[in-house]
Parts: C-alpha cells; structure tokens; sequence
C-alpha cells in the first residue's frame, strides 16, 4: 500500500484489508486514509481514496432483508431530493459488500 501514512497494529491491518476489499468491490479506487467516524449501532469509516472521499458502514449482524429494506428507505429519500448518505452499486448491480461472496 504505497502511499499510506497510517500506523497499523494487527488489528488495524485486519480492518485495512477489510476497507480495501470494500473499496476495491465499489471501484473506488487506492484507500489513502481512514477515519473512525462516531455513532454506536454501526461501524463507520471516512475513507479517501485516489477517486475521492467515501462513507463505509459496517453494519451489525443483522438479516439481509433488514438492510435491503433500509436501502429502499434511502432511495426514496433521494428520490425526494432528501440530503442522506446514499448507498454506492458495484459493478455487479450490488449495494452489499458481504464478506467471502
């Protein structure tokens, strides 16, 4: 990873590998840097990358039908022009990294 200029601990590399294979799925480019975000239900990530600046959540376990159904809620709000953190399509059509699919 040229170009970082975070320390990592074995944790941290753990969630590094993590951001970049999500980042690498979206197509959002190189990961450059990575910021916890505050909150506590979800895990949120600031991420920068060659192609810009990015949101990444990482959700608790929960059913898929459960965060399809919030994915629809955030449509309609971007349907109706609703400033939220919309969620990115991969290549593939999909709007959910699950991990080892």
């Amino acid at each position: 990873m040229g170009g970082m200029s975070m320390n990592w601990s074995l944790d941290d590399e753990v969630l590094q590998k993590k951001l970049v294979a999500v980042a690498r799925y979206f197509e959002f480019g190189s990961l450059l840097s990575s910021r916890r975000a505050g909150g506590y239900a979800n895990t949120t990530y600031f991420v920068t990358t060659d192609k810009g600046e990015y949101v990444i959540k990482w959700f608790l376990p929960a059913k898929l039908e459960k965060l399809q159904q919030e994915l629809l809620y955030l449509q309609r709000l971007k349907q109706h022009g609703f400033p939220a953190a919309y969620n990115y399509q991969a290549p593939d059509d999909a709007s959910i990294y699950q991990q080892g699919k």
